[in-house]
């Protein structure tokens, strides 16, 4: 994914995401500003505390009860907290820096690298269920989340180049 991939909002919250986006382009397009407009679109953000699908991640691992990701061995790319607060400061200091930008951490893991390292910084076993990945396709279906399936199990590489070009490194890996 990179800053010219086509959009495609499935919920109310990705449709209310782009709405957002598109009224501050209009907004800074019919108003002279002093300042840059800078539209992050990150993955999955991956922290301390952090809400949303990690924390349910960090949830479901930090119990003894063997996961079912030992299948998956998708790509994906995250974002740390601490690198978008870097990016966003290196946006305000750095000039010239407009746009969108899709923005994440170098290294690409899957949803299984990421849930061992989880459950290993808990102290628990790292063991994963081999389980297929049609039978979590149709338990998503079948709970009516068909979404969740290609965010447990489908790639998600996002291309940080762009941000790159400016100078910007990601700080945390």
């Amino acid at each position: 994914i990179s800053e010219s991939s086509r959009l495609a909002p499935y919920d109310d919250y990705s449709r209310s995401k782009l709405d957002a986006e598109q009224r501050l382009v209009e907004l800074f397009e019919c108003e002279e500003r002093g300042s840059e407009l800078v539209i992050i679109r990150p993955p999955l953000i991956i922290g301390e505390g952090a809400p949303g699908n990690f924390g349910k991640l960090i949830k479901l691992c930090s119990s003894a009860i063997p996961l079912p990701f030992g299948l998956i061995n998708n790509k994906r790319t995250v974002l740390s907290l601490e690198n978008l607060v870097d990016f966003i400061c290196f946006a305000k200091e750095k000039v010239g820096v407009s746009g969108f930008f899709t923005l994440a951490d170098d290294e690409i893991l899957s949803t299984k690298d990421m849930a061992k390292e989880i459950k290993s910084s808990f102290g628990r076993g790292s063991f994963m269920l081999p389980v297929p990945k049609i039978l979590i396709k149709a338990l998503s279906f079948a709970v009516r989340k068909p979404h969740f399936y290609e965010q447990l199990c489908g790639d998600l590489v996002v291309d940080n180049s762009k941000s790159k070009s400016y100078g910007w490194r990601p700080t945390v890996d």
